[in-house]
């Protein structure tokens, strides 16, 4: 069994700030463990539309980026079944960019800004979702 270890340079960084991953299994059969360091990044926001208001938090990755889940959708929604999500993806749908959905995971915003977290877009469209446009903050 092969394996890597994960060794980190800043002996500050507490080790549950280091690790936040999951196992992730392959097409080939392998699994694979990614690691986030989310500490100098977006944990939380609040979004504001004419769709939804309320607050989203760091709840899992997709694609190499952080994906924001809805309060009180936590335990509802996964990169499978994207529900009250604000999370990037690399192809699909709408192309590759951040999408904000809805309770059925329907598209209510997306923007093709390539940016860290969704709160760093400045160009979001409507798509089923209603003016005002999403602001977070």
């Amino acid at each position: 069994m092969a394996y890597t270890e994960l060794t980190c340079d800043e002996a500050a960084l507490p080790l549950e700030e280091l690790l936040r991953g999951a196992m992730k299994l392959h097409e080939d059969g392998t699994y694979s463990l990614q690691v986030v360091n989310i500490t100098d990044g977006v944990t939380s926001f609040t979004l504001t539309s004419g769709s939804v208001t309320d607050t989203y938090t760091y709840d899992f990755d997709s694609e190499g980026r952080p994906a924001f889940v809805r309060q009180g959708f936590e335990d509802d929604a996964d990169e499978g079944n994207p529900v009250w999500t604000v999370i990037w993806t690399d192809g699909g749908g709408f192309g590759f960019g951040w999408h904000i959905s809805n309770e059925i995971a329907e598209v209510l915003y997306y923007s093709l800004d390539d940016v860290a977290t969704p709160d760093l877009c400045t160009t979001w469209v409507a798509v089923a979702g209603s003016n005002p446009l999403p602001v977070f903050t």
